[in-house]
């Protein structure tokens, strides 16, 4: 639950590692190379696994008079198995 708008230090660690911290995490999360962009067509549907951490940022670049329709939905399965990331 990082995000460089809103997030300025990580509690119970000294100032300085937390923001080497939240930097290598912002580098992280900005870099292009990391990122998908979908190239809309008419009929697409995306379905994305939000128990990840995925950070996901809605576009604004759409016609307003287009219409769009989002469904939330919650699918049962096997538990989240947590990423450890090793930077």
């Amino acid at each position: 639950y990082v995000n460089p708008l809103m997030t300025s230090r990580i509690l119970d660690i000294s100032d300085s590692r937390s923001e080497e911290l939240l930097e290598t995490l912002f580098e992280v999360m900005t870099d292009r190379t990391l990122q998908w962009e979908h190239q809309w067509r008419e009929g697409d549907t995306l379905i994305w696994d939000n128990r990840g951490g995925v950070m996901h940022s809605g576009r604004l670049d759409y016609p307003k008079e287009e219409l769009r329709r989002f469904i939330r939905t919650t699918v049962s399965g096997a538990k989240l198995t947590p990423y450890v990331f090793k930077g």
